[in-house]
């Protein structure tokens, strides 16, 4: 694999390394290795391997869609329902858990009658 330019004094690449075009039974660690470098993550050897075997395997499944024929399918709108609105059910209240229902299972509840988490924030 082809290495990328050279940092710059700010840390950034110059410019660009070219794209590489890899054949799904071509990826190799090493191939996966220059990824987790780009995504700052450091990946064992046996990481690295899984992971080749995995891009492989989802590169060659992209390869069978695209070989799908899609001639005549008009495209999908955004936004539009992966449903038809005929085959959902109707939007209807349906009864639910009380609050002590709710709580009841909870690892940690406090006296207000709301669930207790650990803290996400040093502050």
């Amino acid at each position: 694999m082809p290495p990328a330019s050279a940092p710059s004094a700010d840390g950034d690449s110059d410019e660009a390394a070219p794209p590489e075009t890899v054949a799904p039974e071509d990826v190799s660690p090493e191939h996966v290795h220059r990824l987790a470098d780009l995504a700052r993550l450091d990946l064992s050897d046996e990481e690295a391997k899984a992971r080749a075997d995995d891009l492989g395997r989802l590169l060659r499944h992209a390869q069978q869609l695209a070989e799908v024929g899609t001639e005549g399918v008009e495209p999908m709108p955004p936004g539009a329902p992966a449903v038809p609105e005929e085959h959902l059910r109707g939007d209807e209240a349906q009864k639910s858990l009380s609050q002590p229902e709710a709580l009841e299972n909870a690892p940690d509840a406090d006296a207000d009658g709301f669930f207790r988490t650990p803290g996400v924030s040093k502050e």
